[in-house]
C-alpha cells in the first residue's frame, strides 16, 4: 500500500509539471571532460524524497572521451558513515524521460561500479533502480544514455474491469508501444526519451529482519 501511494504521488506531481519539449542534443555548449564532482548535491542519509536533480539545457553537460558524444548529467554527493544501506535512484517521467546511466565513484573519482540503463525497472512514475552501498563508494553520477533519445514510451497500469471502475496492478507495468497504443488499458503516463528529466536519489537504511 505505502509503494502504491509513492508511486500515485509521483505521477500528481508529474501530471501537475508542465512538461518541456525533449532535449535530444545538447547544442554546441562546451561540455566537462570528466565529472565536476565539486557541483556535487549531497544526499542525506534517510531523509525522503532524497535529493532532486534535473538534467537538461540549464544543467551540465559531459564529452564521452572514447566517442566524442556529449550528453547531460548531475552528480550527487553519498553520505559517508552510515550503517548499512541502500540507494535508491528514480528517473521521473515528467512528459520527458531520462534512460540513467549511472557511475559509483570512490573518493579520488575512480569509477568503481556500474549501473546500466538494463538494471532499472519500469513503474507508472518512470524508472527506478537499487543497490547496496558499499563503503569505498563517495559519489554518484547519473548520466542521460543516448541510445533511446527520441524514443516514445507509454506507461500503463491495468485494464479497466467491467463496471468502469480502475484497479491498479499489484505490480505496474511499462509498455513501450509506437502509435496506435494498445487498446483496453489505463493510460497513466507517457514520455519521450531525452537528455532532460528530473532524477532523484536516496539513501535508506537497510531493512533489518525481526
Amino acid at each position: 500500500m505505502v509503494r502504491l501511494l509513492a508511486i500515485g504521488a509521483t505521477l500528481l506531481l508529474a501530471a501537475c509539471a508542465v512538461p518541456e519539449p525533449p532535449l535530444l542534443d545538447v547544442g554546441n555548449r562546451a561540455c566537462d571532460r570528466s565529472p565536476a564532482l565539486e557541483t556535487a548535491q549531497p544526499v542525506a542519509f534517510d531523509r525522503r524524497p532524497g535529493a532532486v536533480a534535473r538534467l537538461g539545457a540549464e544543467g551540465r553537460c559531459i564529452q564521452a572521451a572514447d566517442s566524442g558524444a556529449a550528453t547531460t548529467y548531475a552528480i550527487f554527493g553519498l553520505p559517508q558513515g552510515t550503517p548499512a544501506a541502500t540507494v535508491n535512484i528514480l528517473s521521473v517521467a515528467q512528459g520527458t524521460l531520462v534512460s540513467p546511466r549511472v557511475t559509483l565513484h570512490d573518493a579520488s573519482g575512480r569509477v568503481v561500479r556500474q549501473i546500466g540503463p538494463e538494471d532499472f525497472r519500469a513503474n507508472v512514475g518512470g524508472l527506478t533502480a537499487g543497490a547496496r552501498l558499499r563503503g569505498e563508494e563517495r559519489w554518484l553520477v547519473v548520466a542521460a544514455d543516448r541510445a533511446m533519445l527520441g524514443r516514445p514510451v507509454v506507461l500503463r497500469l491495468s485494464a479497466i474491469p467491467e463496471g468502469g471502475v480502475q484497479v491498479a496492478a499489484a505490480v505496474p507495468i511499462i509498455i513501450y508501444v509506437p502509435p496506435p497504443t494498445v487498446p483496453d488499458v489505463v493510460r497513466a503516463n507517457d514520455a519521450v526519451y531525452a537528455l532532460n528529466g528530473t532524477v532523484q536519489v536516496s539513501v535508506v537504511p537497510v531493512p533489518t529482519v525481526p
